[in-house]
């Protein structure tokens, strides 16, 4: 598979991994039309003008503001330390991916740490 089929797969089933959680956030309690559009996608346009090491710091601002919220993702840590190492290693494709990543799953934690600070109303016995 040449590389470009293989980007285009990759990011295709992370889109999709991302609907799913937005799919399963919504299921939470919150009634769909109640919830903050999800900004994933602005992210994203924002992610594809800035550079490598911008993505990463805006990755750990938002991962930083999901701890401060306790709903910080071991996943997007480990996305960003991987994101460093492959900037370090020269990997600029990788690097970007992978801090990509960790933005969007660090956006997502933010954003269910709001539909959860919520939701758990709605779960409590009455």
């Amino acid at each position: 598979m040449s590389s470009f089929n293989s980007q285009y797969v990759k990011r295709a089933l992370f889109t999709a991994s991302l609907g799913i959680v937005f799919t399963g956030l919504s299921a939470c309690g919150e009634p769909v039309e109640k919830m903050e559009p999800a900004t994933v996608l602005e992210t994203s346009t924002v992610a594809a003008q800035a550079t490598v090491p911008e993505i990463i710091s805006q990755a750990e601002a938002k991962y930083a503001e999901a701890a401060a919220l306790s709903h910080a993702w071991t996943t997007t840590r480990t996305l960003i330390e991987q994101a460093r190492a492959a900037l370090e290693a020269g990997d600029a494709g990788k690097a970007r991916a992978l801090a990509e990543q960790a933005l969007a799953t660090a956006v997502a934690s933010v954003e269910q740490a709001g539909v959860e600070a919520q939701a758990w109303q709605s779960r409590v016995p009455q």
